[in-house]
């Protein structure tokens, strides 16, 4: 039996290095999303991870990485240590999770569960569904070691899972409500604009395509006190 190896990333030249690796298990994994990719995260920490420190905990069976808990550390305001998702706080991510093999969840979150137990930090973990590993596994796992766990509502992101799906099967799966107050209110902007659909896919389109996104955002709510989303230029 190969031997479960915990190592934890703390500088951005291993993070740079984890990306194949990190793109293979993500896809093997029940957590597998955008906010979870390697791109994201490290995109994220380049630009966002000021007064942060990268805590990355690897799992190891054998040679073959079985599982990425993405974490930083953080002091705040107070002095407790204290270890939070990579991606939380300004331009957050959703759905934030542990990343696990799906061939080895048992062992890697048992790995590291004890770890995390032993390791003396506090633990804010937000933005997490209630099937995700961490509130299901991880966090029982912690409370039967004797930690104390505070959940907190917070808001929810809807999204809409388009996976093998075209325009026609998507629309075709909603009610027929919907479909027909989406056909009249198209038919109604039509009337009165020339309407069309275009796909931006080279990096200057998509750079162009971004900045009306930016722009139409702060349109709508600069006129409401400001958005949080789009506040700095970083």
């Amino acid at each position: 039996m190969n031997t479960i190896r915990i190592e934890v990333i703390e500088d951005a030249s291993a993070f740079a290095g984890l990306r194949a690796e990190w793109s293979e298990l993500l896809a093997s994994s029940r957590a597998d999303s955008l906010f979870l990719t390697w791109e994201w995260l490290h995109t994220w920490w380049s630009h966002l991870g000021e007064g942060r420190r990268l805590f990355i905990v690897t799992v190891r069976r054998g040679s073959k990485l079985i599982a990425i808990a993405p974490l930083t550390l953080n002091r705040g305001s107070i002095p407790v240590r204290k270890l939070e998702f990579l991606g939380t706080g300004s331009v957050g991510s959703d759905y934030l999770d542990f990343i696990v093999h799906g061939d080895h969840e048992a062992a890697a979150v048992e790995a590291l569960t004890e770890f995390l137990a032993d390791a003396g930090f506090s633990l804010r973990l937000p933005s997490v569904k209630e099937d995700s590993i961490v509130a299901s596994a991880i966090a029982a796992g912690l409370s039967d070691r004797g930690w104390r766990a505070r959940k907190v509502p917070m808001q929810v992101c809807p999204f809409i899972k388009l996976t093998g799906l075209s325009w026609d099967a998507y629309l075709s799966s909603r009610g027929s409500s919907h479909r027909y107050n989406f056909r009249r209110r198209l038919r109604n902007l039509e009337k009165s604009h020339s309407v069309r659909f275009e796909r931006a896919e080279s990096n200057a389109d998509c750079r162009a395509a971004l900045q009306h996104v930016v722009d139409l955002h702060l349109r709508r709510w600069n006129a409401r006190g400001g958005s949080d989303g789009f506040h700095e230029e970083r």
